[in-house]
Formats: structure tokens, C-alpha cells, sequence
């Protein structure tokens, strides 16, 4: 019984020496997505766009703090092509005034498909595709990253729970100031600073 257990084990392949599996290589590459916002002013008749109060960004973040800044002021209100999934919209009880005018280009939202060859993620273009709707695009997301071997990114942020994506607040302020620049205070807290040192839009505010 013995020599039988011992010709089990010398059969058996030693664990120790199994290689390990390669690990895998840095995630492929996201595309950038420009997000825009503009600004107009009410003029007594209609909106009419603000050149220097309209914004291009890959930063989602700081386009949606944007939008809500412009929002926020009276006789001022913001166009965009932001995802709504994605962000908070500030809503002001101030509805005394018609909608801005839509001239929203169609927005398209990528998604690039990777297949791991030879420990590199080559990417697919063959299963790369455009989606005008967010949820097609996360949810193709899904299911390439479901197949072993491949990975797809995109250039969405990530969805916020429904009851994260609007916020209903006060009036509006009255006077909109000139450009803007974020500092970050002691705590590490991103502030939204106009000119004059005015102070009046907290990054955490995008959060409630």
C-alpha cells in the first residue's frame, strides 16, 4: 500500500512547480471625450449665446460644476451635451423663462474592444463601436469584458444613482462674474473661484 501511495505522489505534479500565470498588463487605453457647455445671457427677448462663457473639456466634472455655476445665476442659463447618467444637474425654482435654444450636436460615446495577444491588449476595431445612448455603451462595455482574454473601455464616466442626478435648490443668484480658476483649500476641497476673490460654488456641491 505504500509503494502505491509513494507512486501517486512522485505522479502527481508538483505544485511548486507550476509557472505562474503572467500577470496582466496595464489597462488598454480610454478615449478622451470633449464635453462642451454654453453660456447665455437673457437680453429681455431671447437667450443669446456668451462666447466667453462657453467651455470645452475632457473633464466631465468640471464642465457639469460649470454648467451648474452658470445655472445658478439669474437672467443666465447654460446649453450642454453632458450625459445626464453621469453628473448632478442643479435645478433653480426660477421658471420664468422659456428654454435655451437647442443646438446640441449629436453626441456619440466610444467603445474600444482589447483582445490580449502575446501579453499586449491590441485593440479590435472590428468590435470597436459609436453609441449615441449611454446605457448601449455600458452595457456593450459588459459584455466584451465578459469573454476572457478581453477588456473594452469607453469614454463615459461612470453612471450615479437616479436620485443623485438631479438637485433642486433656491433661486438663482443675481450677478454672473467673469471667467473662472478652481484653488484647492487645506482640507484638499476644490472651489469654484470667480473674479474679485468671489467665492460661491463648492465642488461638493456636484455630489448632493
Amino acid at each position: 500500500m505504500k509503494t502505491v501511495v509513494i507512486l501517486l505522489l512522485l505522479a502527481a505534479p508538483s505544485l511548486a512547480a507550476q509557472p505562474a500565470d503572467p500577470p496582466l498588463p496595464a489597462g488598454p487605453p480610454q478615449p478622451q471625450h470633449v464635453w462642451h457647455v454654453w453660456g447665455y445671457k437673457w437680453d429681455g427677448v431671447q437667450w443669446v449665446k456668451q462666447a466667453d462663457h462657453c467651455l470645452a473639456t475632457t473633464d466631465l466634472k468640471q464642465a457639469a460644476d460649470y454648467l451648474n455655476a452658470v445655472n445658478s445665476h439669474h437672467d443666465w442659463a447654460a446649453g450642454d451635451d453632458l450625459p445626464k447618467q453621469c453628473y448632478t444637474l442643479v435645478l433653480y425654482d426660477d421658471s420664468n423663462y422659456p428654454h435655451v435654444p437647442e443646438e446640441i450636436p449629436t453626441t456619440n460615446y466610444q467603445v474600444w474592444a482589447f483582445k490580449l495577444i502575446d501579453g499586449k491588449w491590441v485593440k479590435q476595431e472590428a468590435y470597436s463601436h459609436e453609441f449615441r445612448v449611454p446605457e448601449r455603451a455600458w452595457q456593450y462595455q459588459a459584455s466584451v469584458n465578459a469573454v476572457p482574454g478581453w477588456r473594452a473601455t469607453n469614454d463615459l464616466p461612470p453612471e450615479i444613482p437616479s436620485e443623485k442626478q438631479t438637485l433642486a435648490i433656491h433661486q438663482p443668484v443675481v450677478d454672473f462674474p467673469y471667467p473662472y480658476w478652481y484653488t484647492t483649500d487645506a482640507d484638499g476641497q476644490q472651489i469654484l473661484n470667480w473674479n474679485e476673490g468671489t467665492v460661491y460654488f463648492y465642488h461638493h456641491h456636484h455630489h448632493h
